[in-house]
């Protein structure tokens, strides 16, 4: 049995790719079992979902808030 339709999980899988959002949609289908087990309520699943990518932007949103006034983005 599945917890979305199938139009909605493509939906889903739209969306977090328009997010550009990687992790999360290669973890989607795994989060969608763990929720049908009953390991993971649907809020957790967002916020698992969510916390995949999250890191990575909070490192280059820093890094942009960190650099002198006046100089350019370092090239990493």
């Amino acid at each position: 049995m599945s917890t979305l339709s199938d139009s909605s999980l493509e939906r889903v899988r739209r969306h977090l790719v328009g997010l550009k959002m990687p992790r999360a949609l290669e973890t989607l289908q795994d989060t969608l079992s763990r929720i049908e087990r009953g390991e993971l309520s649907t809020l957790e699943a967002i916020e698992a979902l969510l916390g995949e990518d999250s890191p990575p932007v909070r490192a280059g949103a820093s890094r942009w808030r960190c650099r002198p006034r006046g100089l350019p983005p370092s090239r990493r």
